[in-house]
């Protein structure tokens, strides 16, 4: 057992502590604010052809206004209902906007290469679907609306918004044949 005077017993806690954090860092970067507008992005590694993702994104029906593109394609997310369990939350300390709500509809914007395709979502936003609450029914809130109060990316979009979203998006466009 180490010494805990010794001078390597702070650097292992740092070093434990920077491992416990990288996921969340991780995912963080794959958010991007720029001019008060959020945007994701990932890239996936697949043998996938253009007409391959477009097949999948069809025959799906998790998607509308689909377009096939010169080497991408561009969509429309459905919104899906939230469920708080489904993105590892419980109901308690789930966003009273998102449990009124539907995660989406998200513009994506994938484009194919020999090997990848990337994914850049933006538009995010929440749909009311709760008959009564304080928005009418179909009411759709942006995510920047949310996330940029008070100027900055809040606490609210990171610990909450952004692992929703991040779900939401990497389930529907982890496209296999």
């Amino acid at each position: 057992m180490d010494d805990l005077s010794t001078p390597l017993w702070p650097m292992k806690r740092i070093i434990i502590l920077l491992l416990a954090l990288m996921p969340i860092v991780a995912s963080a970067q794959e958010f991007n604010y720029d001019n008060q507008k959020i945007t994701w992005k990932k890239v996936y590694q697949s043998e996938l052809t253009l007409d391959d993702i477009y097949k999948c994104i069809i025959t799906s029906n998790n998607f509308y206004d689909v377009e096939q593109l010169e080497g991408c394609i561009v969509a429309k997310t459905k919104p899906i209902d939230y469920k708080p369990e489904d993105y590892g939350f419980r109901w308690g300390n789930s966003n009273t906007l998102l449990l009124n709500g539907a995660v989406g509809p998200v513009a994506l914007r994938i484009e194919v290469k020999e090997g990848r395709y990337r994914v850049i979502a933006s538009d995010m936003m929440v749909t009311d679907i709760t008959p009564g609450g304080m928005t009418p029914m179909g009411t759709k809130t942006r995510l920047e609306d949310v996330a940029f109060r008070r100027g900055v990316p809040n606490s609210m979009m990171t610990d909450q918004f952004a692992p929703v979203f991040r779900k939401y998006i990497e389930r529907l466009v982890s496209f296999t044949k």
